[in-house]
């Protein structure tokens, strides 16, 4: 075998493996599921309280969906957790791994992604918080789910300040 050709074999086969990732034809088809909302805006929340709000996923097509991964949430502030209420077998709810899951989703089941945000971890009072997760089924395209949160900090004056 020449080494010409090898060379040019190998190349070929390098550039078949990476140019794969910047082929637009070869992204994932978007998986067929309604996320509402993609922006989830939390109601006020008072420095040091929680604000709990929650996302509906529901799977619109005729199989089922596998949610492979849910975060990594953006803060040790945030927390989620997974529900299925149309299952009566099922164990309540789950806590989210962001590492890895693998949780059905049946056709024209919903399910209920709960996300709590707690404003008592953050090391000094903010006034407005921002976030951004992926929710990713396998065999799609990742779906990036956002929340923001008002913060009302008090402040404390005195007679003797002003």
């Amino acid at each position: 075998m020449p080494a010409g050709w090898r060379n040019g074999a190998l190349a070929a086969l390098l550039l078949g493996c990476c140019s794969r990732r910047d082929d637009p034809s070869a992204a994932l088809p978007l998986a067929p599921a309604r996320v509402d909302p993609l922006v989830l805006e939390l109601p006020r929340i008072r420095y040091g309280e929680s604000g709990r709000g929650v996302y509906r996923i529901v799977n619109e097509g005729t199989a089922p969906l596998w949610i492979a991964q849910i975060g990594p949430l953006p803060c040790d502030c945030a927390d989620a957790e997974l529900e299925l209420p149309a299952r009566p077998d099922a164990p309540g709810r789950l806590r989210v791994d962001p590492n890895g899951m693998r949780v059905e989703l049946r056709p024209a089941e919903a399910a209920l992604l709960h996300l709590t945000l707690e404003t008592s971890r953050f090391r000094e009072p903010v006034s407005r918080k921002h976030g951004a997760f992926v929710l990713r089924f396998e065999g799609y395209e990742p779906l990036r789910l956002e929340f923001g949160a008002d913060i009302w900090n008090p402040h404390w004056v005195e007679p003797w300040l002003v």
